[in-house]
């Protein structure tokens, strides 16, 4: 049993279960990315994506007992490029924070190699733990 006394509050956004179990599922955590508000400001997200999001698998508050889990970003603005840069400068910045193996950087993902998919890879205490990095324009 976990203790979760001082965990970051939130909870999974879409948790995909595939019936094996309680501790068994696919976690994937949302964030708005690139949203322009009213007055013009435009609020980035990439920090939030990270210190917000990707932590929650780190830390072992998502999937703690899984090998991978998936962040979705929301684009705003629809520039999924502009959107990557950041998050990649983010994670590059916080690799140790991320517990991120080499190249401590978004890398386009090995199994999915024909859409524009991303993937990052933690070494956790007892496994390496990958996450996906899907953004979507809306």
């Amino acid at each position: 049993m976990r203790d979760d006394s001082h965990a970051a509050s939130g909870e999974i956004d879409i948790y995909v279960s595939c019936g094996r179990g309680a501790e068994v599922y696919f976690a994937i955590e949302a964030k708005r990315l690139r949203v322009q508000y009213a007055r013009g400001r435009l609020e980035a997200g990439s920090n939030e994506y990270v210190d917000e999001g990707m932590i929650r698998f780190v830390s072992g508050q998502y999937a703690p007992y899984m090998r991978a889990g998936a962040m979705l970003g929301y684009v705003f603005d629809g520039n999924t490029d502009k959107a990557r840069q950041g998050i990649d400068r983010a994670v590059q910045s916080k690799a140790e924070k991320l517990k991120l193996m080499p190249p401590h950087k978004l890398v386009p993902s090995e199994i999915l190699t024909d859409q524009p998919i991303d993937e990052t890879s933690h070494i956790l205490e007892k496994h390496i733990f990958t996450v996906y990095h899907v953004l979507l324009a809306v």
